[in-house]
């Protein structure tokens, strides 16, 4: 790096600082309110409806126009509102680093914005200090880092200048500091190496500005707008050569044809589905979950694959002490924040005593009773430790009596602690890897004796942790000796043997006690879970037998063995795997990729800096609540505790939105069909236009957007989750819903047309009290037929009716609106209305009551042939 004891002069800083820039990392865009407002107007089907309000102004419709236009600022003011809210309740992105760094330059400690750093700078860092740069570490002392932010792993890394192999994962480059990972414990002195972009943070900061693909629902949405408008177009050129070939006037009929297209559009889908989404939120937020933008409701309900961290997800993302053993007695710890069921012999009370004295955690002596693990300060490890004797009531675990100490050191992996005694003599404690305690001990501490260790004795123990060990837990071993009451420190102390063994723990970051059900619960419902976890083979297979995770049909890949793969071969294999182990962000990336190449729609949980390449990448990507700023920023869900059976309680609401808004759109293009139908029948027979373009807009807007809305607020079915997610070709409408709308609408058209007929040729009455009627007709028999659309695999019941009241407020606000049209002498004027008999409306029920009744038989008919053939 070209420095040398001094560090950097002045002048080498310029040259270098207009070489790599600034020390800061590039930030993130935040969405700005007009880009939300903007995102709303972008959906394919309001596209769709502004080109048809254009249309209607070129033609001087302005009332179509009006209706359209305020449909569409409708939709985009609820969407905005919903997304906005979101936006503000999360954090605004903090700046991952802002911040001083004491560093060596001519000769002389500063302090400076760590901004100014350069590679080749000298940087002195103590316990507590975020770290500015990446950067070699030449100088340390018992120095340990938290990279969990670039890892996801929550394991103190004790770090030194010592050489150390090449081509080695990050987790394991122990000379090595990185930027925005804080130092935890002791004193450190680095040369930087790489400054912003160039760190390893900075590289996660770029792997983030990849465009996004659109989500399988807009894909979806833009495929349902484009269909509908070529449905419309092509029955309107229909209707023009039919009219034309009658004998119709061209321009009339070119006029007619564009007014019913633009009239047929169902402009109540656009604000539909936005309510939808947004009463979507705010259950998902009930559930504990944050939906940042409105298209991640119903995309969660499509979700095929959940792919998750393992710390703070599955595991609780603490350290507790789960295992004890000591020659006496063996203990497993069932529940970590209770004291323990059984009785503590005098061993295990020893071994917790012993780690709870040879221990740096601490916790406020204000504080009375500890009722939390977050209330003890320390290493995760440590803090573990005198938890466990805090909770059982161990006594003398203050450290006020420590005289002096040896700290734990990476190549010893030992702690030794001299403590006062109540003896004559002082004594000794130690800690560390299990197999180090053994070599030290010469004796061993059962039934309150101290007896020789003979070999097996220590052969069994051996086997024992080891045991214990190949379960993925972190294990300790312990023991003690006296020594004379004048030896006040370790100057004349042999440390290397004579110690009496007591015990030694198994500590483990448990799994959450809901986990299990939880995976059982998605496999019941179609969706696979994926763990992918930075942590070795070992514990990565202790989590996924606990969990259930793996079986003989899952099997555990490493991070090492997708290097190997080539995207293709990662493809093919994907499908057995259930755990990916020891990976990075790169390995993240190409297995979210692996999964949606394989037609997946996927769900990517994660909390550190590390995850949010991925979080961006897939398609719905879950934060935790206590997760960076960073990722929370690349996600669209935001955890606000954390828990995992919110995510699959997100994923059920997500079906929720999800069918309701193929009700909705079965409801509404049925509905719209059947009047534009109703006016080709009618040009096709030669008869006046039974419905006029004006009257439809209005019906789409009033009559059937209120209910159309409250079918939002419809409940989850039962089978809701009993059934595989929707997959990323199968479109909203579904080939029995696509045969029900086209079937219906025909049905309903002629069933109107033939009315239209009775009255205006058979009866005789006024055109415009005939249409009057016609569109009255069309108006009751989308409030009734509302309630048979709900369900199309059942039959109208009195509990479907009043099961959902805000349906029935929709509906009686829909008909006082309708009667409100056609009883208004201004609204008569605007849409051509006359008022009506009372005859005209106990024909109008009858006639709506009957074609209800003929549906529900259609209904009943395909469902058996299509139910029996699929």
């Amino acid at each position: 790096m070209k420095t040398n004891k001094n560090g950097l002069n002045s002048k080498e800083v310029e040259k270098r600082q207009e070489k790599f820039g600034k020390n800061e990392l590039e930030e993130i865009k935040k969405t700005t309110a007009f880009e939300i407002f903007i995102r709303q107007i972008k959906n394919p089907l309001i596209i769709v409806l502004i080109i048809a309000a254009i249309i209607s102004f070129l033609l001087n419709e302005k009332i179509d126009a009006i209706v359209i236009l305020f449909a569409i600022f409708l939709n985009a003011i609820i969407g905005f509102i919903q997304e906005e809210k979101a936006e503000k309740t999360m954090e605004a992105l903090k700046k991952m680093v802002k911040f001083e760094a004491v560093v060596l330059r001519d000769g002389k400690k500063i302090k400076l914005d760590i901004k100014e750093l350069v590679p080749g700078d000298i940087v002195f860092l103590e316990s507590g200090d975020r770290i500015p740069a990446d950067g070699r570490i030449i100088e340390s002392t018992e120095f340990s880092t938290d990279e969990s932010i670039l890892t996801g792993e929550s394991i103190h890394i004790k770090k030194d200048n010592h050489k150390i192999t090449k081509n080695i994962e990050l987790s394991g480059r122990t000379n090595m500091v990185y930027m925005a990972t804080n130092s935890v414990s002791g004193r450190a002195v680095f040369v930087v190496t790489e400054t912003g972009n160039k760190t390893e943070v900075g590289k996660i900061n770029d792997l983030i500005k990849f465009k996004e693909d659109k989500t399988p629902i807009e894909k979806k949405q833009a495929k349902l707008a484009m269909q509908i408008t070529k449905i419309i177009i092509g029955a309107c050129i229909l209707m023009f050569i039919i009219g034309v070939t009658f004998g119709r006037d061209i321009f009339e009929m070119f006029i007619t044809s564009v007014a019913i297209a633009v009239s047929a559009m169902p402009e109540g889908l656009v604000i539909g589905v936005t309510v939808i989404l947004a009463i979507g939120m705010r259950a998902i937020l009930k559930k504990n979950a944050l939906v940042r933008n409105l298209n991640a409701a119903q995309t969660l309900g499509s979700v095929g694959i959940i792919c998750t961290d393992k710390t703070g997800t599955i595991t609780q993302g603490k350290m507790y002490v789960t295992e004890i053993y000591t020659e006496d007695q063996e203990v497993k710890v069932l529940n970590i924040d209770r004291k323990l069921d059984v009785k503590i012999g005098i061993s295990v009370e020893l071994t917790a005593k012993i780690f709870s004295k040879c221990n740096n955690a601490y916790f406020s002596k204000n504080i009375k009773e500890i009722k939390n693990i977050n209330e003890i300060l320390g290493s995760p490890t440590e803090k573990a430790l005198l938890y466990f004797s805090l909770k059982n009531n161990i006594k003398s675990i203050s450290i006020d009596d420590r005289l002096d100490e040896i700290p734990f050191s990476s190549d010893k992996k030992v702690m030794f602690t001299m403590n006062k005694n109540n003896s004559k003599r002082n004594i000794i404690y130690t800690k560390g890897a299990p197999e180090k305690i053994l070599e030290i001990s010469d004796f061993i501490y059962k039934d309150g004796k101290v007896i020789k260790l003979d070999k097996k004795t220590r052969e069994k123990i051996e086997n024992k942790f080891k045991e214990i060990a190949s379960l993925g837990l972190r294990i300790l071993g312990c023991a003690f000796k006296e020594c004379p009451k004048k030896e006040i420190n370790f100057k004349n102390i042999d440390i290397n043997n004579e110690f009496i063994f007591v015990g030694f723990v198994g500590i483990s970051d448990p799994v959450r006690v809901d986990a299990k059900d939880v995976i059982k619960e998605c496999r019941n419902a179609g969706v696979r879970l994926c763990m992918i976890t930075g942590d070795n083979k070992i514990i990565a297979r202790s989590i996924g037998d606990q969990t259930g995770l793996i079986d003989k049909n899952n099997i555990i890949m490493e991070g090492i063995e997708i290097d190997k793969l080539t995207d293709h071969e990662l493809e093919k294999i994907i499908k057995k795997v259930g755990i990916f182990a020891r990976t990075t962000p790169s390995h993240k990336l190409r297995i979210i990729k692996a999964f949606k190449n394989n037609g997946e729609i996927v769900s990517m949980t994660g909390d550190g800096v590390n995850d949010a390449p991925a979080l961006k990448l897939a398609d719905i990507g879950v934060a935790l609540g206590s997760g960076t700023d960073i990722a929370k920023e690349s996600s669209d869900i935001i955890l606000l505790d954390d828990s995992l059976k919110n995510i699959i309680a997100s994923v059920e609401q997500g079906r929720v939105v999800y069918r309701n808004i193929q009700k909705m759109t079965f409801f509404l293009l049925s509905d719209s069909f059947s009047r534009m139908f109703l006016i080709i029948g009618s040009i096709f027979l030669g008869f006046p236009i039974p419905i006029l373009a004006s009257q439809i807009l209005i019906s789409n807007l009033i009559e059937d957007t209120f209910p159309a809305m409250a079918l939002s607020k419809e409940p989850a079915d039962d089978d809701i989750m009993k059934e595989p997610p929707v997959g990323q070709d199968e479109n909203i409408l579904n080939f029995e819903m696509k045969f029900l709308i086209g079937f219906i609408s025909l049905f309903l058209s002629f069933f109107m047309l033939f009315v239209f007929y009775f009255l205006y040729y058979i009866k005789g009455i006024d055109l415009k009290e005939a249409r009057t009627v016609i569109f009255a007709i069309s108006s009751v028999d989308s409030m009734l037929y509302v309630f048979s659309a709900k369900n199309l695999h059942k039959k109208i019941t009195l509990n479907s009716i009043i099961n959902n009241k805000y349906l029935l407020y929709a509906v009686l606000i829909s008909f006082l609106s309708l009667i409100f049209i056609i009883y208004n002498p201004l609204m008569n004027k605007i849409f051509t209305t006359v008022p009506l008999t009372f005859i005209d409306w106990v024909l109008i029920f009858l006639v709506s009551l009957i074609t209800i009744f003929l549906i529900e038989i259609i209904k009943y008919l395909f469902n058996k042939k299509y139910l029996k053939n699929k």
